[in-house]
């Protein structure tokens, strides 16, 4: 026995387990559902681990006998399988799938959801009771019909058929619309791109041209992308930027445009083989010099000579395309701004006239408000007149009450008020002011003189 641990579960190395999981599916669901759904369960996720992790989206049913071959032996319970992958809808044949791609998504759910659940139900159902029945008739026992097969009837009994992974293709063809997506900066010039180069770009999520195609087919089922063979038979995908867009066929001009993308990539490679070659020439000329090779040598610099005039003259051409490009890639920048600016006067227009805002209604709100608040200044005025006073009295005559006050004599009587206040003329019947120390008396100052005039 191989082992094969990393690539298959843990039970691949258990004989006993190993040995049930290979043997067929006995009578139907109802008899056993627990061990039926285990082993079915078992083989689905098996069967998509491994186009998984192969990153690969079909199968053929033939080839996974090869595949899951354990000691000489083949599961027997592979067809069962398929049949209940086709009727959930988990996975789909090629032929179906490509026609789905052609119709819209409709046509395409009642095909698969609808119609051909039915006629699956007839097929395993029915013409499985009626070969039943018959065997019963005939005399066969019910236990041969769950006999070992051998490894021809086996491969007899499946379908030689390619098979899609519907949620396998699905998230490939999600992988490859953001990658190329990211790679884009100018839409109208950006969103064309030649089959083969995406598919190269995209090698790490379909590792086959099988898997990169039927991937491709379920974005154009999605209307995210279009395919169109071009004027030189090269296929070129168109692929939409926003998913709320409708991918439409390639038009003349976005195949021009690709073209003169195509045209300035081609010189581009041109002028580094050009560049390796003047490189080669120069290295040759020096290697003949050395020999003594003059002529030789200096047909080897005619060479280089002539490859550096081509080497210029392409990449001015270069460099005109990649002026004109940006032209255009300037184009839609302005495009867009112009939009931006169509759609914004289109909503202010919109606001102002559902809002009823217009030139006379500003006008008349405004002289409206003026006089609101002239108003309001007058009734501020009218709350700040003075109440129960003369309605003639001042600031000035208070302020001139104020300094008569101030200047009044403190005796002042209202006979004298109003005269000029001197403070120094008012008798106050206080004593003079000392002209001597209070604390110094005259005897004590006669005992001094006597002191300082008495001889020793």
């Amino acid at each position: 026995m191989s082992d094969k641990s990393g690539v298959f579960p843990s039970e691949w190395n258990d004989d006993g387990v190993m040995d049930v999981l290979f043997s067929p599916f006995r009578g139907n669901r109802d008899v056993n559902p627990r061990s039926w759904d285990s082993k079915m369960k078992f083989w689905t996720g098996l069967i998509r681990k491994h186009c998984a992790d192969r990153k690969v989206v079909s199968f053929n049913v033939r080839q996974l006998t090869e595949v899951f071959e354990r000691n000489g032996k083949v599961p027997s319970c592979l067809k069962v399988v398929i049949d209940d992958l086709k009727r959930c809808g988990v996975i789909q044949s090629v032929s179906e799938f490509q026609s789905s791609a052609e119709t819209s998504w409709v046509s395409w759910s009642v095909n698969t959801f609808i119609k051909k659940p039915v006629v699956w139900s007839y097929n395993s159902v029915v013409k499985s009771s009626l070969s039943w029945a018959y065997g019963m008739i005939a005399g066969k026992k019910s236990s041969d019909a769950y006999r070992p097969k051998s490894r021809a009837e086996l491969l007899n009994d499946l379908p030689n058929e390619q098979f899609v992974i519907l949620d396998l293709v699905q998230a490939a063809a999600s992988a490859i619309y953001e990658r190329h997506k990211n790679s884009v900066v100018y839409n109208v010039t950006d969103n064309v791109i030649a089959y083969a180069a995406l598919q190269q770009d995209c090698r790490d999520i379909c590792a086959d041209d099988n898997s990169f195609h039927f991937a491709i087919l379920e974005l154009v089922r999605q209307k995210l992308c279009t395919v169109t063979v071009g004027s030189d038979r090269e296929q070129l995908i168109r692929m939409v930027v926003n998913k709320d867009d409708v991918a439409t066929p390639l038009s003349e001009n976005e195949e021009r445009i690709y073209r003169l993308k195509a045209t300035a990539n081609k010189l581009e490679l041109n002028i580094s083989k050009i560049t390796e070659e003047m490189e080669e020439c120069r290295k040759t000329a020096k290697g003949l010099l050395q020999q003594g090779k003059k002529s030789a040598a200096l047909k080897c610099l005619r060479r280089k000579k002539m490859l550096s005039e081509s080497l210029a003259q392409k990449e001015k051409a270069i460099d005109k395309i990649h002026d004109l490009v940006d032209s255009i890639q300037q184009t839609e920048s302005q495009k867009q701004i112009v939009d931006a600016f169509a759609s914004g006067v289109k909503a202010f227009k919109s606001m102002t006239k559902g809002s009823g805002l217009t030139e006379d209604t500003v006008d008349e709100t405004m002289l409206n408000l003026q006089e609101v608040l002239e108003a309001n200044e007058q009734i501020n005025e009218a709350l700040g007149q003075p109440v129960g006073g003369p309605a003639d009295l001042s600031d000035s005559d208070l302020e001139n009450e104020l300094d008569d006050i101030l200047k009044a004599r403190p005796d002042a009587t209202p006979m004298t008020r109003g005269k000029e206040y001197h403070p120094q003329e008012i008798d106050l019947g206080l004593p003079d002011v000392p002209e001597h120390d209070p604390n110094f008396s005259r005897a004590s100052d006669a005992k001094s003189k006597n002191l300082l005039f008495t001889p020793n």
